[in-house]
């Protein structure tokens, strides 16, 4: 399946995904407590279940910005911006959500940007020990091509984008606040390149493509 879980699998054709920035790892949220799902506390007092999975697998179908308007539990319209990626691998898809500037966002961008779309890939998160502080631990994103080596026996993954020393940095403004657009507007660009080469790659059919002959409408899509 699309998912990669140890002693796991799952029979949906289409799973929504997430990253826990809190552990590290991929995961699917449930309203209701299912067999592998653990309890997650929100910070408005509620509960929701996360499955966590260890990656997702498989030939990207979609690759787009999303960005709409849905109205909350509160009755207010709310704006949701997000990368979405489709990973399918033949017999189900997973579409893995990334928050538009967020830290897991732009990881995947260093990780994916040279990702060569003929190809199956992998994509996994998790917490990096700092190479000083080794109880400080680090986000960190990881893109390879599944079942392919290099010469030295390891993953093959794509050519990272080279971020250090060319993303803009972030500045303080006067009210002594971090101010990231710059560096957010950088990466934005670097995506869009990345959007442009996935679109020129041409793949035979994409999800939306399916869902559009089959006449689903944008609301019935799972993003």
């Amino acid at each position: 399946m699309a998912e990669v879980v140890r002693n796991g699998r799952s029979n949906s054709p289409i799973e929504n995904y997430d990253v826990s920035t809190k552990k590290g790892k991929i995961y699917k949220a449930s309203k209701q407590q299912e067999p592998g799902y653990e309890k997650v506390e929100l910070s408005t007092g509620g509960y929701t279940y996360h499955k966590y999975v260890d990656g997702l697998e498989g030939k990207t179908t979609y690759l787009a910005r999303q960005q709409k308007e849905i109205t909350g539990t509160d009755g207010k319209l709310k704006k949701m911006d997000n990368l979405k990626l489709f990973l399918n691998d033949g017999s189900a898809t997973s579409a893995l959500s990334l928050k538009t500037y967020s830290k897991q966002w732009k990881l995947f961008i260093e990780k994916a940007y040279n990702l060569d779309f003929t190809k199956n890939v992998g994509v996994s998160f998790y917490m990096r020990p700092d190479k000083e502080d080794k109880d400080k631990l680090y986000l960190a994103c990881y893109v390879y091509y599944p079942g392919e080596k290099d010469s030295e026996g390891k993953d093959l993954k794509p050519e990272w984008l080279e971020s250090r020393g060319i993303a803009p940095p972030p500045v303080k403004n006067k009210k002594g606040e971090w101010d990231w657009d710059d560096n957010d507007l950088w990466y934005a660009d670097r995506l869009q390149e990345m959007l442009n080469r996935f679109e020129e790659s041409k793949p035979e059919k994409s999800e939306t493509t399916q869902a559009v002959a089959a006449g689903v409408g944008d609301d019935d899509l799972p993003f």
